[in-house]
């Protein structure tokens, strides 16, 4: 019996883990905004020893900060944070597309290039979260092709921050419509087999994403809670 209720409380536990993980990652939950214990454990009809759990293994995680008498809130990421993430972006996956020029096969390409017509169409129409999915194809494909077993590892562990600062980009007025640009750069490189300019195309690509979302985050900090 006492088992059995340690299981239900363990996968309450996680069942609040995953729900507020998949929020802050999606900007559901915003950088900086309080976790009030009470008030979760209302939302998710749980008692406050599942979520306390759960927002313990947040903080854990990197996705929450807390203060004793304070309580928790959603760990803002600093601009050290988010230059360091976009520093090993453009280096890795650089690396990764001047590789992936000479070892992606025809099929590839062309799959990468009616991902990018298609992300074009959705800039086009304002469907900006499901363009942004479209075009993240991309990244996936050249570090699937040109990355190692490690620099896909070191992505991974960063991934769920990625994915944060990908729909910060997103909503950058015009930021789409240059990272399209910018991919079609890396696609032509790409099919012209030249790694050199492959690398040179998705550094400019990422260092280009990474200054605007940094000028962005200095200058009007939202959707960011301060």
């Amino acid at each position: 019996m006492e088992r059995m209720m340690q299981t239900k409380r363990y996968a309450r536990s996680e069942m609040v883990y995953t729900e507020l993980k998949n929020q802050i990652i999606n900007l559901g939950l915003q950088m900086g905004e309080p976790l009030a214990e009470e008030s979760l454990s209302e939302r998710f009809k749980v008692s406050r020893t599942p979520i306390r759990e759960a927002l313990f293994q947040l903080e854990k995680d990197g996705f929450v900060q807390s203060m004793p008498r304070k309580g928790f809130w959603v760990r803002v990421l600093s601009v050290a944070d988010i230059e360091e993430i976009y520093l090993i972006r453009e280096a890795l996956e650089g690396i990764s597309a001047g590789r992936a020029a000479t070892l992606l096969d025809q099929h590839n390409i062309e799959y990468l290039e009616e991902r990018w017509l298609v992300a074009e169409a959705l800039v086009s129409d304002g469907d900006r979260g499901q363009a942004l999915e479209v075009s993240n194809s991309l990244h996936e494909t050249i570090l699937r092709v040109g990355g190692n077993n490690r620099v896909v590892q070191i992505i991974n562990n960063l991934r769920e921050n990625i994915q944060r600062l990908h729909i910060i980009a997103a909503m950058l007025p015009g930021r789409l419509e240059q990272s399209s640009i910018e991919h079609h750069a890396i696609l032509l490189a790409l099919k012209q087999r030249d790694p050199v300019l492959a690398e040179q195309a998705m550094r400019k690509h990422i260092a280009s994403t990474s200054l605007e979302v940094i000028l962005k985050y200095r200058n009007e900090p939202l959707p960011m809670a301060e």
